[in-house]
């Protein structure tokens, strides 16, 4: 190895010097986590459009409809869109398979 790419260390041991590495990587964590923003837990429910009600279901956007209109799927209005809440008709879908026939 040449000179130019060794490092000397005059007064300070081994021990110290992982004790220094240890502390600055610990501090430069620690800023690092502080400095990320935190994500928050949404509250809300995930609303869906019909298209994407029928491709998670894998119907078509007739069947979708025709289980809005018989009660079996909740619908939301927007203006005059129409929203599904996701975790509904998982739940929905999950009560459907358990049930005993």
């Amino acid at each position: 190895m040449s000179s130019e790419s060794q490092i000397m260390f005059v007064g300070v041991s081994p021990k110290e010097l992982v004790e220094l590495i240890s502390e600055n990587v610990k501090m430069q964590i620690q800023n690092f986590v502080l400095d990320t923003p935190k994500v928050e837990q949404k509250d809300e429910p995930e609303l869906i459009t019909r298209k994407e009600a029928a491709d998670l279901l894998k119907v078509s956007l007739v069947t979708i409809h025709d289980w809005s209109r018989n009660g079996l799927l909740t619908h939301y209005k927007l203006g005059n869109r129409t929203y599904y809440n996701r975790e509904e008709i998982l739940k929905k879908v999950y009560a459907s398979n358990r049930k005993k026939i």
